[in-house]
């Protein structure tokens, strides 16, 4: 179990870094080996480590291309990650982290590594060359991933106290509260946050770095049997 989070602030402006790293602390908890604070223009990425797989040096993260080009936070992780290299072909190979495997793929075949990905994840890839940062999260829901729009900014992390933590505003949501009052839990993107919500399992949320549009949609739908 690591933590992920991070944000897009508005175009031409830096994200702040003490929200970052107040983010970071929220998700302590979540990582004990590592922490990685990264700011790449307008955009924020924050990760907590759990080590588990290739707990060297090599699996730190945020964690970029060679070139530069990608940039990824991720939590999870992804049980074809050898196979997938595999498929990738010879490369040269930084160290043997499920991270640096889903790195590659998606700068192989962006979002259409997705569905090619056997496992538990919930990660935020930034696309430099298309100006997005890609938000997912696996089949079934099982890593959390949370947005929230504050002061323009658009934040995500791996539990809402981090969203707290960096500023988002702590308002309940009533009607989601009640909900969750009568039958135990908030169905669909709704929290108990107001102004929060959940990626769903199996969507894709690209955002718009020069506009901060946010595009969502889902990369896997289950088979009707």
């Amino acid at each position: 179990m690591c933590g992920i989070a991070g944000c897009v602030a508005p175009a031409g402006s830096e994200p702040d870094r003490e929200r970052l790293a107040r983010a970071a602390a929220a998700l302590a908890h979540r990582g004990p080996d590592d922490e990685g604070i990264e700011v790449i223009g307008n955009v924020g990425l924050v990760h907590r480590r759990l080590a588990i797989v290739d707990p060297g040096p090599a699996g730190h993260a945020p964690m970029a291309t060679r070139s530069g080009d990608w940039w990824l936070t991720y939590n999870g992780e992804v049980f074809n990650h050898l196979a997938l290299r595999g498929e990738l072909g010879p490369r040269e190979w930084r160290g043997g982290s499920d991270t640096e495997t889903v790195l590659v793929a998606l700068e192989a075949w962006g979002e259409g590594a997705l569905p090619r990905f056997n496992g538990l994840f919930a990660l935020a890839a930034l696309d430099r060359p298309r100006g997005r940062l890609l938000l997912a999260r696996d089949r079934f829901g099982v890593k959390p991933l949370y947005l929230a729009e504050h002061e323009g900014t658009l934040w995500f992390a791996s539990e809402l106290k981090a969203l707290l933590a960096a500023g988002v505003p702590r308002r309940p949501a009533r009607a989601a509260l009640a909900h969750a009052a009568r039958i135990g839990w908030v169905n669909g993107e709704a929290t108990h946050l107001e102004g929060a919500r959940k990626l769903l399992p199996g969507h894709l949320a690209s955002v718009d770095l020069a506009t901060g549009r946010v595009e969502q949609r889902a990369f896997y739908e289950p088979v009707e049997m």
